[in-house]
């Protein structure tokens, strides 16, 4: 039986892939290119950070940006958003395109709400939606802030009825912020830049590939407000989060284990001159490594 189940999902993934060929040869070439990715920058990559607790790293944010932690850690909008997309997820039916673990899991979504009222950004872009979960809370914390946009880039499930899956746990009251591309960020992130930036807060969860990452912290970096904050889930699986931070040198860098999942996220602020002042202190990305690179320091 688990012989013709594999059987059946090969023949149906080939039978996608040929309709692609004459409807969308673009969207079939990123395809092809990102599996091409996976196999060759596969866990052979993988780089050991060291990493602090969820609350210090969020104290030490919440500090920096000036504001009240445990206010927003009360808030009634948090718990709310928590239980809708929690509710959900229960709902989801057992043929759903993606298992749930490629879905960002609650400990990186509440760390995104904090954050997104934290910085009160006007502009915010997100590669990597899959079901939508990171995007709820960044959406229902804007809609507190009473301010800002999410521009979100996907590329779709190779399954059918393919969009009705993108974001399918943001409820409807929440979308009116909400501007969202499909495709790769490849093929987005640029245009979608030039159009909406500066950027006050960036999160990365599409392809986690050593290129695809390195390719979007470059690409955002020049749109970067002159205070901004960056994300990046699954970091752990190459070096692209701490060569981006050791080029480009933020001023604060933590990498956080994710209780739910066995993957870290990493994020980086970025305060300009005039900006608000940030105390020194934290330990480096580059510990337990060779690198003649320099250390950035949390």
């Amino acid at each position: 039986m688990t012989i013709l189940t594999h059987h059946h999902g090969a023949v149906a993934k080939l039978v996608h892939y040929l309709s692609l060929l004459c409807r969308d040869p673009v969207e079939l070439d990123d395809r092809l290119c990102a599996r091409v990715q996976i196999k060759t920058q596969g866990d052979s990559c993988a780089y050991l950070y060291p990493t602090e607790c969820w609350h210090d790293a969020v104290e030490r944010l919440a500090s920096t940006l000036g504001g009240e932690l445990h206010s927003i850690l009360s808030e009634v909008t948090l718990s709310q958003i928590e239980s809708a997309v929690l509710s959900r997820i229960d709902k989801l039916p057992t043929d759903r395109p993606f298992a749930l673990f490629f879905n960002s899991i609650l400990s990186l979504a509440r760390f995104c709400y904090v954050a997104c009222r934290l910085l009160k950004p006007t502009t915010v872009a997100e590669t990597g939606v899959c079901y939508g979960a990171a995007s709820a809370f960044l959406l229902q914390a804007l809609e507190v802030n009473g301010k800002g946009h999410l521009y979100s880039i996907d590329l779709p499930p190779l399954h059918r009825n393919p969009h009705q899956w993108v974001g399918v746990l943001v409820p409807p009251s929440l979308r009116s912020r909400w501007v969202v591309k499909l495709g790769t960020s490849k093929r987005h992130l640029p245009a979608l830049l030039r159009e909406v930036g500066p950027v006050d807060m960036f999160f990365h969860d599409s392809l986690h590939t050593y290129s695809n990452m390195s390719l979007e912290f470059r690409l955002v970096e020049q749109y970067l407000s002159s205070l901004s904050l960056v994300v990046a889930d699954d970091i752990d699986g190459n070096a692209a989060f701490r060569d981006w931070t050791a080029r480009t040198r933020p001023n604060i860098v933590s990498c956080i284990q994710e209780s739910d999942k066995q993957s870290l996220f990493g994020f980086a602020v970025n305060l300009t001159d005039g900006a608000r002042e940030v105390s020194a202190g934290g330990v480096s990305l580059q510990s337990g490594q060779t690198s003649t690179r320099p250390v950035i320091q949390l």
